[in-house]
């Protein structure tokens, strides 16, 4: 009997190990924004901490002394340079995420919440909302559409043009 169940399990074993076949499409789908996100975000990220560890001197470009967390520890100094300018720029941007990202975030959420919801008007809201967006796309195409027309605007451009020739 325990053969029996050895057997089994071997053989399922083995099926579960032919239907793991791992297929490449998947991952073709992912690389172009992989290779995206490496190129304008992954390596600019990189050597940015990479070139933290060094003393620039915009000057001097040949000379780039490595000097290791030192950088670092003159944001936290009081007594160096860039201990006022790091905090004022952190302020800043502090203050600019709490008066532009959130309330930004927050108007996105209650619209996304009423064009959700299920109240009277939410069809008239709805058609406010996205009026403008549509809106454009169809009067663009429709004035591109009377411009190439057989009476448009470049036929009759084209027409004026040929009677000034004929006539000089």
């Amino acid at each position: 009997m325990a053969t029996n169940v050895e057997s089994i399990n071997a053989s399922a074993g083995s099926a579960m190990r032919k239907k793991k076949k791992v297929s490449i499409v998947p991952y073709l789908f992912v690389a172009p924004h992989l290779l995206f996100f490496v190129a304008f975000l992954g390596w600019p990220f990189l050597y940015g901490i990479y070139i933290s560890l060094f003393r620039f001197d915009f000057l001097q470009p040949n000379n780039r002394p490595f000097v290791g967390l030192r950088n670092y520890a003159n944001l936290l100094d009081p007594e160096s340079v860039q201990f006022d300018q790091f905090w004022n720029a952190l302020s800043n941007t502090g203050e600019f995420i709490l008066w532009s990202v959130l309330p930004l975030v927050g108007i996105a959420l209650l619209l996304a919440v009423l064009l959700n919801r299920n109240y009277p008007g939410r069809g008239v809201f709805r058609t406010i909302f996205f009026a403008p967006y549509t809106l454009s796309v169809t009067v663009a195409s429709v004035l591109w559409w009377w411009i190439f027309q057989q009476t448009g605007l470049v036929n009759q451009a084209i027409h004026w043009v040929e009677a000034g020739q004929l006539a000089g």
